[in-house]
């Protein structure tokens, strides 16, 4: 332990002296944050989705064509079951699925009338999670 603890105390010395040592130490990092947070683009955009549409209203239908607009979203596949979307979303074929619960239009109407009701959004699933069961709405 004591030698590591002089050869520390040697390199500080030495980093003292050093001027051009200080500045890569301190000035690397910040070069590579600013050239990274410019570069790297985080934006998730494109993503195969499968959908499940179990209200087939109209209201769905806008919401998914607002998906679809968004360029967030690309729609490859269309399920008939919650197992569908869940052996897709495995298998990788898609990467998320957005289900519309059956009351969906009766309850965005009833959100529309009472302003403070709580109702549930269609559930967007990223992999790998799974669908999850749809609770019933509450109010507030």
């Amino acid at each position: 332990m004591g030698r590591i603890i002089a050869i520390l105390y040697k390199e500080f010395l030495q980093m003292k002296r050093d001027r051009l040592t200080i500045g890569l130490i301190f000035m690397l990092p910040m070069v590579q944050l600013l050239l990274f947070g410019f570069a790297i683009q985080t934006e998730v955009k494109h993503v195969p989705t499968v959908i499940f549409d179990q209200s087939l209203s109209q209201e769905s239908r806008e919401m998914l064509d607002a998906f679809r607009a968004s360029g967030y979203f690309d729609i490859v596949e269309v399920a008939g079951s919650y197992g569908e979307v869940t052996h897709l979303i495995d298998s990788g074929q898609v990467k998320a699925g957005i289900i519309f619960p059956p009351d969906f239009a009766r309850n965005l109407t009833r959100e529309i009338r009472h302003r403070y009701r709580c109702w549930w959004m269609p559930l967007i699933t990223w992999f790998p999670l799974r669908p999850l069961p749809l609770p019933t709405p509450l109010a507030c």
